[in-house]
């Protein structure tokens, strides 16, 4: 004798099978939107990091052409900027605003002609976040 199995259907097992569908299938495309605007915010983010770093390196390296045409025009200052006038780099009051980017300039002396160099660059990054990078150098009178 042969028993056949009767395959009911529970309705409420056919809506929760849906529902757990649907909520699997949104859990793995949130990941993959959260994965690509991560990496794209990322990528922005070292582009950024890097266009600041350069912008300091060159406050430190003008600060350095400066040194390097007299000596005693290095003086301290605090939150300068730097200007190309005449293809010479010269300190200016105020700090530079390039794009985004604010560039400033501190130098103090930190024993007999030697002088400390710190260019900082501030930013509000593509995330909506302040960032800042800084380089710091040590200046003396080479010559």
């Amino acid at each position: 004798m042969r028993k056949t199995k009767s395959h009911k259907l529970n309705k409420g097992q056919v809506l929760f099978e849906v529902v757990m569908a649907l909520a699997i299938f949104s859990v793995a495309v949130a990941a993959v939107v959260y994965l690509f605007f991560g990496a794209h915010y990322s990528v922005l983010f070292g582009v950024e990091n890097f266009q600041a770093i350069m912008l300091a390196k060159e406050g430190i390296e003008a600060v350095r052409s400066i040194r390097d045409a007299n000596f005693a025009n290095i003086t301290t200052t605090t939150d300068a900027g730097i200007v190309l006038i005449d293809n010479k780099w010269t300190l200016q009051s105020s700090p530079d605003t390039i794009g985004k980017f604010t560039r400033k300039i501190n130098i103090s002396q930190v024993a007999t002609g030697t002088w400390q160099v710190k260019s900082t660059v501030n930013w509000i990054s593509a995330t909506g976040r302040e960032s800042e990078v800084f380089l710091l150098e040590y200046l003396t009178d080479w010559r």
